[in-house]
């Protein structure tokens, strides 16, 4: 049975999270500039009641390492599913743009964004990194209900009847390289409902030690995000730390 994250890890978020985007400041500041000739373009979905500034640790790493990296540009994400076909239109527009696929990384519930769109298009998807994103249930205990309450007056998420057959299929393996990252000590969701039931040689759970507010900034997950980024297909193979 999946249980809520422990009341210490909630309570000690935000400064666990303030201390791991302090640690990597470092290493944002000591990475080397590099040019890329790599043409897929990277685009970041941020998470619940974040914007495109809340994943700027992420976007200046890979910037910095020559890669063309876009936010979602839809503002703050407030679990609006009506962003979804704005969103899509976005991955559509970036493809055309790099004539590339499309590296698709989301934070928590732009994972779950991350998901549906690859999902979707995958023609135009080269992967999905999952940072925290609870996809295998969504309405699992966490303390993010407390958010989903003040969003809607209920703990769950009201799930309109057009998109609850995707949303009961987002634990379905996508047909792509798809690397979900997880913390035991994240304090929002339950870790367990962020990865995948079966790994293989496409489809990678990777646990890191982190906060699930700083999971955007944490310097494993950085380091991840520039591997996964920097591989080309024709030389997947799984993560290694």
């Amino acid at each position: 049975m999946v249980k809520k994250p422990p009341l210490i890890y909630f309570l000690t978020e935000l400064v666990r999270g303030l201390w791991d985007r302090m640690r990597s400041m470092r290493y944002r500041w000591a990475l080397p500039a590099a040019e890329s000739t790599d043409p897929h373009p990277v685009l970041i979905i941020p998470g619940l009641l974040s914007d495109d500034a809340s994943t700027k640790p992420l976007r200046q790493v890979l910037q910095r390492r020559g890669f063309q990296v876009y936010g979602w540009g839809l503002g703050r994400n407030m679990a609006k599913l009506t962003d979804l076909e704005a969103l899509e239109a976005r991955l559509v527009q970036l493809y055309n743009k790099h004539q590339a696929k499309v590296n698709i990384i989301g934070w928590s519930l732009g994972g779950i964004y991350a998901r549906k769109i690859a999902a979707d298009h995958p023609e135009l998807t080269k992967q999905i990194i999952t940072l925290g994103s609870p996809y295998q249930d969504i309405n699992a205990p966490s303390w993010a209900t407390y958010t989903v309450k003040f969003l809607w007056g209920t703990r769950e998420i009201i799930i309109p009847r057009e998109h609850q057959g995707w949303i009961s299929d987002l634990g379905i393996a996508r047909p792509l390289p798809t690397t979900s990252i997880y913390s035991r000590q994240d304090g929002i969701v339950p870790w367990d409902c962020c990865t995948e039931d079966v790994q293989d040689e496409w489809h990678q759970n990777i646990e890191v030690s982190s906060s699930h507010t700083s999971m955007i900034a944490n310097v494993d997950v950085l380091k991840i995000c520039l591997d996964r980024v920097s591989t080309a297909i024709e030389d997947w193979a799984p993560y290694e730390k």
